[in-house]
């Protein structure tokens, strides 16, 4: 099977959790033996689903916990497989999380739920309703935030 057909992506292109998870599972001894072979198996460890189910549930198991009862919200290896989830997801977790009536937002690698607290904001829920569903860890940091961060974690 060739790389386009296997729905692999260049090495450069992986998230850089991906990357270290794969290159976790080389030994030390295939990465320095050349170049060719360590990067063909990186490419075949990059390709194997079973690598980006556990990415995909390590990386969003507390979205998914607050959102989802732990679990995908899709089948994901029924469909294009979890490589193509893993990055689906990354783009539609916002408007998922909306559609089921949440306000999430992003700070740093946390998650939070910030529905209950709308009103409380002292901003006024328009600056949470705003941020949703994106990184807000640099409008946190400027408007003076203490570094524990709101309550409601993911």
């Amino acid at each position: 099977m060739d790389d386009e057909s296997a729905g692999c992506v260049s090495l450069l292109d992986l998230p850089h959790d991906a990357l270290s998870r794969i290159v976790s599972h080389c030994a030390a001894a295939d990465l320095v033996a050349g170049v060719a072979p360590a990067c063909t198996l990186l490419r075949s460890v990059a390709c194997d689903q079973s690598l980006w189910e556990d990415l995909f549930r390590a990386r969003y198991a507390p979205l998914l916990a607050r959102l989802f009862g732990g679990e995908p919200p899709r089948a994901a290896a029924a469909d294009a497989g979890w490589r193509a989830f893993y990055y689906a997801f990354r783009r539609s977790w916002p408007a998922l999380a909306a559609e089921r009536g949440h306000v999430v937002l992003q700070l740093g690698d946390q998650y939070y739920d910030v529905t209950t607290y709308l009103d409380d904001h002292p901003g006024g829920p328009e600056y949470l309703s705003d941020a949703a569903g994106t990184d807000a860890t640099g409008a946190f940091d400027a408007v003076g935030h203490s570094r524990h961060g709101p309550t409601g974690a993911a």
